[in-house]
């Protein structure tokens, strides 16, 4: 493995430790996590933490050879480049949540719209 590669690992195992600390932190100081903004933000660093595995994965299998390898950087890219929208989608309904927090999340034009990013 080339030592770009690994500097490029060593960032995301740092950052999906700053995100688990979020995390915890959010989850041991909220009294209920049936709030919808709690609920929001964890989904939010879920899905930050679930591309960078992603994108650890895609420089992990990069440059490999092999015809396995060069189709499974394939999936993992494609499955990369499909996941990175979801964090948007997940960010425009908790900023519309926090402009309008009385709405439904269901009238918000953003949800629909992050949905559809989503799929």
């Amino acid at each position: 493995m080339a030592i770009e590669t690994l500097l490029r690992i060593e960032i995301d195992i740092f950052s999906l430790a700053i995100l688990a600390i979020i995390g915890t932190t959010i989850l041991l100081r909220s009294r209920d996590h049936r709030f919808m903004d709690s609920s929001l933000f964890l989904l939010l660093i879920l899905s930050i933490g679930l591309v960078i595995v992603f994108e650890g994965a895609s420089w992990v299998v990069d440059g490999k050879p092999g015809a396995s390898m060069r189709i499974a950087g394939y999936a993992i890219n494609a499955i990369f480049y499909a996941l990175i929208f979801i964090p948007m989608g997940i960010y425009l309904v908790y900023v519309d949540h926090f402009t309008e927090p009385d709405k439904p999340v269901t009238r918000s034009a953003y949800y629909w719209i992050a949905l559809s990013i989503a799929t």
